[in-house]
């Protein structure tokens, strides 16, 4: 109640390398508090991997804000329904000059959207969960795009490509490139769920399922806002656990992805999980190409991947060790986190 009656007030902050802030305000509705009214704002910078076939070939430095309000329903302590809209601004660079020329100092997106969530979560523990389920489902329509490329000082040309196919654009027309890649308004659907089933009282099987999928009739070469998905662990939100990449290794706009896993107990504190998955993703497809056109793009793109990793319960928090593999390269990836996740919220 420190800024208003029947309200809550959140503040936290991760000072770091990559540090991060974010104030969440709620302000309940109503004698029995059924819905609540929110205003969020979250900060953080990043330095995200990028990869290729496995192997880190460059880092980019992501600094993102995102401000939203949204209504949501409070009635129920596992299930929620939330709609609102946000602004997000991206600014994003590459560290070593790999993914991006040396001559941009740094490329920024921002947009709109609204949204709309239907959240459901029974998990006994988020972190170290043995029975329930949890589903996502959340239709977000983006407008109000906006992309622009800043390059270093001095620098009036950019060059793009290498040798004898190497191109100069003038910083004069690089707005005029970047309007050509900016989409207009454009619908993005995310599903996601899994389920733990026991099969004895130390051993449990969770199937997995999800999607994230980017509609709209605007050319292939638009540039559009990516799914993120690989990983061990869920470090944010809308992360997506994917057997046999690393966290982040891919990010794009439409991917579905069904797996398997076994969770087995052999003591307290210790957690020892194995599983696969089959996913399929492909870049923007436009509508006008036809429905089927994005499932056939992820037939042709795909992977399976496979893994295995252990968790100790530890007073520091979950420490997690773990290695997977495709059948896309022949490279490993191996996994090492100690504590909790610093950047998870709802968005």
């Amino acid at each position: 109640d420190v800024l208003g009656k029947s309200s809550r007030s959140i503040i936290l902050a991760d000072i770091s390398q990559n540090p991060k802030f974010r104030f969440d305000y709620y302000k309940y509705i109503g004698p029995q508090k059924k819905y609540a009214f929110n205003f969020k704002v979250n900060y953080f910078n990043q330095e995200a991997p990028v990869y290729e076939d496995g192997k880190e070939t460059d880092i980019n430095v992501n600094r993102e804000s995102r401000v939203g309000a949204h209504i949501l329903s409070t009635q129920s302590l596992n299930k929620t329904f939330v709609f609102g809209g946000f602004y997000e601004n991206n600014q994003a660079k590459s560290k070593f000059n790999i993914s991006s020329p040396s001559d941009v100092r740094s490329a920024v997106s921002n947009f709109m959207g609204l949204r709309f969530m239907y959240y459901r979560n029974s998990l006994n523990d988020r972190n170290y969960a043995t029975r329930g389920a949890e589903a996502i489902v959340e239709p977000v329509y983006l407008f109000n795009n906006n992309l622009k490329i800043n390059l270093n000082d001095g620098v009036d040309t950019l060059f793009i490509g290498e040798g004898d196919s190497q191109v100069g654009i003038p910083k004069e027309d690089i707005p005029f490139i970047t309007d050509l890649l900016t989409p207009k308004g454009y619908f993005a659907f995310y599903f996601k769920y899994i389920k733990f089933f026991p099969l004895a009282r130390n051993l449990q099987v969770m199937p997995t399922a999800a999607t994230g999928l980017t509609f709209s009739n605007e050319n292939a070469f638009k540039v559009f806002d990516g799914f993120i998905a690989g990983g061990h662990q869920r470090v944010r939100f809308n992360d997506t656990r994917i057997w046999g990449l690393n966290y982040r290794e891919l990010v794009v706009p439409n991917f579905a992805k069904l797996g398997l896993e076994f969770q087995y107990i052999p003591v307290n504190n210790i957690f020892l999980r194995t599983g696969a998955n089959f996913v399929g993703y492909s870049e923007h497809v436009p509508l006008k190409n036809g429905e089927g056109s994005i499932i056939s793009e992820m037939e042709s793109n795909n992977l399976f991947g496979y893994g295995v990793d252990i968790t100790y319960k530890s007073i520091l928090g979950p420490i997690i060790a773990g290695v997977g593999k495709n059948n896309s390269d022949e490279n490993l990836r191996f996994y090492f986190s100690i504590g909790f996740s610093f950047g998870y919220s709802d968005r």
